[in-house]
């Protein structure tokens, strides 16, 4: 039987800071994972988080609000066009924007099952030629579990690595990538990625 495979769409919006990539040739920093010995997301169990919620700039759809780390904020331009928001770290100076993206994937409503939502998650990920794909321990977002994974992209030699959560709302299906220069850690990408789940808040 087939799996679902979310559609390589929803990654795409990661993919356009990185023309900001500079020629550093550090190593990159290990893959991140909110649990790196988990393939599965077992059987609904999502892991409590510890980290601080982010206290940057406030940002909304008719669906959530969140807010993004301090000092990340929307670049000018229309940079991610498929992303319901999007916010960078603007005053990076790295080469590369850190930044954090929301699409729609309503796909996701139709799978109920953790396991086979983070492995539709893995799936587009592979077809959107992603490297080092590790699925993580679910979180919640706002009482709502999101699937972990994370994974690797070479862009124009590039490279640089993304953390994303797919959760759902009722009939609606999201997808929260984060995209990070190689040089950010892994436990940074985690606290990061974590305090903006922190401060998520479903609309009522």
């Amino acid at each position: 039987m087939n799996r679902p495979r979310l559609a390589a769409a929803l990654i795409a919006p990661v993919l356009v800071l990185s023309a900001c990539g500079g020629d550093d040739d550090s190593s990159p920093s290990e893959s991140p994972s909110s649990s790196e010995s988990s393939e599965s997301t077992g059987g609904g169990e999502t892991a409590a988080l510890t980290t601080e919620p982010a206290a940057g700039e406030e940002y909304s759809d008719d669906a959530f609000t969140f807010n993004a780390p301090e000092g990340w904020e929307t670049p000018p331009g229309n940079l991610a066009p498929q992303a319901l928001v999007f916010a960078a770290d603007v005053g990076d100076s790295d080469g590369f924007a850190d930044n954090v993206n929301v699409v729609a994937e309503n796909q996701l409503a139709s799978i109920d099952n953790l396991d086979d939502r983070a492995a539709a998650a893995k799936a587009g990920l592979e077809g959107a030629d992603a490297k080092e794909i590790k699925v993580g321990e679910p979180i919640e977002l706002d009482g709502e579990p999101a699937v972990t994974v994370t994974s690797l992209f070479n862009l124009n030699g590039n490279e640089y690595r993304t953390w994303q959560y797919a959760a759902t709302r009722g009939e609606d299906g999201f997808v929260v990538t984060f995209s990070f220069s190689k040089d950010v850690s892994a436990a940074d990408q985690q606290k990061i990625a974590e305090s903006v789940a922190a401060s998520w808040s479903w609309a009522s």
